[in-house]
């Protein structure tokens, strides 16, 4: 299957609110353009709502008798404590023949519609700069420095920058002017309308890089720019390249890919009962050989991923072996850390609570958090010590603005590998709430938020309050597991 289009916009201030409402105006543009009473026999739409782990996606797929397939796939999903809006087109052409690839693609006007609606009502930025897909106009010497220092000197920069030189020109005129609409998320464009601008962006550049009789590209840094050096080029000639790249870019990771089928409804006319039963029977047919398809997909990796399994034997012996070797020379290292310096030793959960205390200045640590962590055994001390560590480095992150109170459970999970529960459920906390209570600073907290890790005799759970107002958190208890719905 291949990618001919792929754009993320990704905003770091939005809430679960936000999330849901992203999520609302999916579902109501997938209404207005597919509505699924009037969808022609080629067009299934297939979903997967938000239950498990936040992501929500839609796929409409074109599937013609004979035919290649072809579908657009729309994702909202928290990532790495940010909120992303994925859009992807994909081209599945005949099985059996060797076919040259299908070129990179613009959207359909009704898929830049809605990444246009999400440019508008989401604060999407790019190296500081808003992405809203309009045309920059560089008019000053400021200006054009500004831009110059977009190209040279702000490495975060994803998005390349389409620059035309308009002097003289009206918007209308220019062979630039719709692409901003067009490559919303996916490039910038500016027109210089200046020659005090133009002349300001190459001075700060020490270099000729725009020419104003030609269009350039400013790919991101290392990636040199590239002029089109012809007066009239074409589209193809300065969107194909950023289309390619773009639709390059990696996949936006998920934890699970299974899409529902949405059904069609039954027409509630008597005499379009039996059209609408044979659509049906027709979508579930293709559906069916679509799993059939994807059944032989799974057992082809199941016998790869067998010989996979008996390739790798002996790997996991010699892996056990250094292993072995490696516990060996951590138990030596102890021992000679415990006789240089005796105190950086962890002996036990209750020592990885006390050095977390002194070295994770981001973290508040209750009283319970020691009485507790000191009937602890089982879990590894280094390994506690490392999730605290982790934890104060989320908070440091999290209070220099880099993602929102409801980013911290997708930056816990995609970048720092942690599984944090967002809290517990209310039948629990009325039930138990002894147990979820603790008293703080002369008052009293009521705990929920928690991360996992381990099981059995190294099962652990380490229990938060975590205060979105103050970006705060609380160890409150580091224990096994306290009582709840499972108890």
């Amino acid at each position: 299957m291949q990618c001919t289009y792929a754009v993320s916009l990704t905003t770091k201030r939005w809430t679960d609110e936000t999330r849901g409402a992203c999520v609302g105006d999916v579902t109501t543009w997938l209404k207005q353009h597919f509505p699924a009473d009037r969808l022609p026999a080629n067009i299934r739409i297939r979903l997967r709502p938000s239950n498990n782990d936040d992501a929500h996606r839609v796929e409409i797929i074109d599937s013609r008798t004979n035919g290649p397939t072809n579908s657009i796939l729309v994702t909202v999903a928290p990532h790495k404590g940010q909120l992303v809006i994925e859009v992807r087109m994909r081209h599945l052409p005949l099985a059996g023949g060797i076919i040259p690839p299908l070129p990179a693609q613009l959207p359909p006007l009704a898929v830049t519609d809605l990444l246009m609606h999400f440019a508008s009502t989401l604060e999407i930025y790019d190296a500081e700069r808003r992405i809203d897909g309009t045309v920059t106009l560089v008019r000053t010497e400021l200006d054009g420095q500004a831009l110059a220092a977009d190209f040279r000197d702000a490495l975060a920069r994803r998005l390349p920058i389409i620059v035309e030189c308009t002097i003289d020109k009206s918007i209308g005129n220019t062979i630039t002017g719709a692409m901003a609409r067009e490559l919303v998320g996916i490039a910038r464009v500016a027109h210089i309308t200046t020659d005090e601008a133009l002349h300001a962006f190459n001075d700060y550049c020490a270099a000729a890089v725009l020419d104003r009789n030609f269009v350039t590209t400013l790919w991101p840094r290392p990636e040199n720019p590239v002029t089109i050096y012809t007066s009239q080029p074409t589209r193809d000639q300065i969107v194909q390249p950023i289309l390619i790249a773009a639709a390059a870019q990696p996949e936006l990771p998920i934890q699970s890919a299974f899409l529902i089928p949405a059904p069609t409804p039954i027409a509630t006319n008597s005499s379009d009962t039996v059209t609408q039963l044979q659509r049906q029977l027709a979508e579930q047919r293709e559906h069916i050989d679509q799993l059939d398809e994807e059944l032989e997909d799974i057992e082809l990796e199941r016998d790869e991923l067998a010989e996979t399994v008996e390739a790798r034997d002996d790997e996991i012996v010699m892996l056990r072996s250094n292993l072995k070797e490696a516990a060996i020379q951590v138990t030596n290292l102890d021992m000679e850390l415990a006789q240089v310096a005796p105190e950086r030793v962890l002996r036990s959960v209750l020592d990885a609570l006390n050095r977390a205390r002194k070295e994770c200045t981001n973290l508040v640590f209750a009283r319970e958090a020691f009485s507790t962590a000191n009937e602890l055994q089982g879990p590894n001390p280094r390994t506690v010590f490392s999730i605290l560590k982790k934890l104060d480095a989320a908070v440091a992150r999290w209070r220099s603005d880099l993602f929102p109170a409801a980013g911290l459970r997708s930056f816990l999970r995609d970048e720092l590998g942690l599984d944090y529960v967002t809290g517990i459920s209310e039948n629990a906390s009325q039930k138990y709430a002894y147990d979820y209570t603790i008293a703080h600073a002369g008052g009293t907290l009521m705990l929920g938020p928690h991360i996992r890790h381990g099981r059995n005799r190294t099962l652990l759970r380490i229990y938060l309050h975590v205060d979105d107002a103050s970006r705060t958190i609380i160890v409150g208890k580091v224990t096994r597991h306290l009582r709840d719905d499972t108890a």
